[in-house]
């Protein structure tokens, strides 16, 4: 008995290249509207989001998988803006651990609000049509 190979048609797959494109397209624009709102831009309120705890730069570095000197701008403009500081690390005073401030905390939980509200996947699907999207797309992320 010999198996059968399914072939995947080349067209769907590059439909749906096209088409993930196209929504992140869509949600950067959506993030970038909503990063203007604060007078800060996308990436800026990407670190923002990122910085849950207080970290050394080269830690939040690691974990946004690039080096502390494309980092050093976006935080000097987001100290500039009061939404984070460098501080003192406790054990290492020859440390400087970024720390969200109050108002970073505010301004990251206004961002999620509107990320979460008026983005475009909420606005086209019904709940049932998010949760499978988000079973597939956690499958694909997962490899």
């Amino acid at each position: 008995m010999t198996a059968e190979v399914a072939t995947r048609d080349d067209t769907v797959c590059e439909d749906l290249i096209h088409m993930v494109l196209h929504l992140a397209d869509d949600l950067r624009s959506h993030w970038e509207s909503a990063a203007s709102e604060y007078d800060i831009t996308g990436g800026q309120a990407g670190l923002l989001m990122q910085l849950t705890e207080p970290m050394p730069m080269h830690q939040l570095a690691a974990e946004m998988t690039c080096r502390p000197s494309n980092l050093t701008g976006m935080i000097d403009r987001l100290e500039e803006t009061q939404l984070v500081v460098r501080q003192p690390d406790e054990a290492d005073r020859r440390v400087k651990n970024l720390v969200v401030t109050n108002k970073g905390q505010d301004t990251r939980s206004a961002l999620r609000e509107l990320l979460t509200s008026g983005n475009p996947f909420a606005a086209r699907l019904n709940d049932e049509q998010l949760a499978q999207l988000h079973g597939l797309l956690a499958k694909l992320v997962e490899g």
